[in-house]
Parts: C-alpha cells; structure tokens; sequence
C-alpha cells in the first residue's frame, strides 16, 4: 500500500505537482497522504467537508499547497518568532483576552466570529490588521490566512480557545 511506504520530500512534492485534472474527491484522498509527511496523524484528519472549506478559500493551490494551507488545522501551530513578537504585541494582549470570551460564549460560525472580532476592535480601539495578525499567529501558526472569521470558523472552537490563551 502506498501509505506504507516512506517516500523522500522530493518524491510527494513531484507527487502532487503532477496531479492536474482530477475530480476534486481525489484531491481530498491525496491530501492526507502529504499531511503524514508533514507530521499530522491520520486520526486527527477532518471532514471531507473541511477540504472542500478550505479549498473554497484557496483559491488556485497546487494540492500541495492546499495541503500545506489544511496542515494548520491537523498539527500544531508553531509561530516563528519573528511573527509573535512583531504581531502578539502588548497592545493587542488585552485584545486577544477580550476575543477569547466573547470566542466561548457565541454560536460558532462565521457571522458571529466575525461580530466578536468587530466587537472587540471597537472595544479596545484597534484596526483589523492589529487583531487578525496575532489571531493568524497564535491560531494557525501564521500570520497571512483567508478572512479569519472564515479560518476561525473551521477549527474547533476548544482549539482556538486553547490557541489564544498559548502566548
């Protein structure tokens, strides 16, 4: 089985990029296949409908890059340092603690993800890139997402929660 066997990077990167014209189920049924390379077990793998969100909000990937961008929600979030430290300033802090409450009490879907953060702007008197930018970072590990009520939306809300309170 090919699951089984253990290919070097180059191999799965070669793997994907060739894969053009396939039905998008396909693509879900490779997606794992390069998540395991990536660390993530299989046993934490979502939804098909998870895939079809994401891809939705990723407009033109490679399925590696699809992969990648899905890896987010499978492995931990590893932040660099440079991202913390220029995005999870002092001034955001208090931000992040307000969204964290208003994150476990809400109905968890995109349009009340997306109050909570308006609201919590307003509060502490921040621009969206201030807020969104430390929430990429903690959250996904990143500081460049999609729109974030749209990311956010997809995790669980017990690891966004987790997530945010990790500084």
């Amino acid at each position: 089985m090919i699951d089984d066997v253990d290919f070097p990077d180059y191999v799965v990167q070669v793997r994907f990029n060739l894969v053009a014209d396939i039905s998008t189920i396909e693509i879900f049924e490779d997606i794992p296949f390069h998540l395991k390379f990536g660390g993530a077990d299989e046993e934490e793998f979502h939804s098909i409908e998870l895939c079809e969100q994401v891809s939705k909000r990723a407009r033109g990937a490679t399925t590696v890059e699809l992969a990648d961008w899905l890896a987010m929600y499978f492995t931990p979030a590893t932040p660099s340092a440079e991202d913390v430290s220029a995005h999870v300033t002092p001034t955001v802090l208090p931000a992040l603690d307000t969204l964290g409450g208003k994150l476990a009490t809400i109905e968890w879907n995109k349009a009340t993800i997306a109050a909570a953060i308006k609201e919590t702007l307003a509060a502490h008197g921040l621009k969206m890139p201030q807020l969104a930018h430390a929430v990429r970072v903690l959250v996904c590990g990143r500081a460049q997402t999609p729109s974030i009520d749209a990311v956010l939306e997809l995790f669980p809300r017990e690891l966004v929660l987790e997530r945010l309170l990790r500084r």
